[in-house]
């Protein structure tokens, strides 16, 4: 979803799911210059899973590994994944149900 704000984005994905498609939301943005900025994109990401799941969304997030960290380091990039990856199964919705 090409949007300004995650609460614009997640109404976007929930229209789209009203009319039967899947979505896909991401935080825009690559190469990060520090660990900072590496987690503050990391916590963004977690966040559009909670809103996926808080909304009941049928949507995906989609990153650039450059935007976690991997330009850093390929253990802070591992770890940051590994961080999302861990919400998104715990919000996972499958065939309608919450995993």
């Amino acid at each position: 979803m090409a949007e300004e704000t995650l609460e614009t984005a997640a109404a976007r994905a929930a229209h789209c799911n009203q009319l039967g498609l899947a979505a896909s939301i991401q935080f825009m943005g690559e190469n990060v210059r520090d660990e900072q900025e590496a987690a503050t994109a990391t916590a963004a990401f977690l966040s559009i899973c909670d809103q996926i799941a808080v909304r009941g969304l049928r949507s995906s997030v989609s990153l650039d590994l450059s935007h976690i960290g991997l330009a850093l380091s390929a253990d802070l990039c591992a770890e940051h994944l590994a961080q999302i990856c861990e919400k998104a199964l715990s919000t996972t919705r499958i065939s309608g149900r919450k995993r």
